[in-house]
């Protein structure tokens, strides 16, 4: 499935009222708050893009407040899963080393993903970006890496993260031009992160897992 974001498609809107053709916002832990801010979503179908503003929330550890983590469901069990965005200079904006993050997530909810982003930190006491792929299972990291890239505060990148029900294993990849992609990182994850066992899956979806 492609979202081209260049026209009304339907299901969750944006600030405008415009449907994103995404199907599903990922969860706070319950008691945080509704993740769902459709006043940070901007589709300009002219551009055939799709902004998002940031918040505080982030999806780690126990604080899994993260908001608009917009996601459809996959049939993850069935077969191998490639979700990809091109995520278009997130550093033109000013960004403050505070862990901004833009990318692709494949999981069951904020606890159990694999996330693969372009984010923003500090090195050394300097606001510096690059690309980061880690696991989390039942809230602790399986594997997390971070590649620092020159070029980050000013550049376009194509971000890839593969998962394979057959072997469990996560892929992370990037790239500057859509075609040659760099590994960022590779892990194998738990049979959960691939499980459509009934007593988890959402009725609404169809699924336990989202990408």
């Amino acid at each position: 499935r492609t979202l081209s974001f260049d026209s009304d498609v339907g299901h969750i809107k944006d600030s405008n009222d415009l449907g994103t053709g995404f199907t599903y916002v990922l969860p706070h832990t319950p008691g945080l708050g509704n993740p769902y801010k459709p006043a940070l979503l901007t589709m300009d179908t002219s551009a055939a893009e799709l902004r998002v503003g940031t918040t505080n929330g982030i999806e780690y550890d126990s604080e899994n407040d993260a908001d608009n983590l917009l996601c459809c469901g996959v049939p993850a069990a069935d077969g191998k899963v490639i979700t990809s965005v091109w995520v278009d200079k997130p550093g033109t904006v000013s960004h403050g080393g505070k862990f901004e993050q833009a990318g692709v997530f494949f999981g069951n909810d904020q606890d159990n993903t694999a996330k693969l982003v372009w984010v923003s930190y500090k090195s050394g006491g300097a606001v510096t970006a690059g690309i980061m792929f880690n696991v989390e299972i039942d809230g602790s990291y399986i594997f997390n890496h971070r590649v620092p890239v020159t070029s980050a505060a000013g550049q376009s990148f194509h971000l890839r993260l593969e998962a394979d029900p057959a072997t469990k294993t996560i892929l992370g990849e990037y790239s500057l031009d859509g075609m040659s992609y760099i590994t960022v990182g590779s892990t194998v994850a738990p049979d959960k992160l691939f499980s459509l066992g009934t007593a988890v899956v959402n009725p609404a979806i169809g699924t336990a897992t989202f990408a």
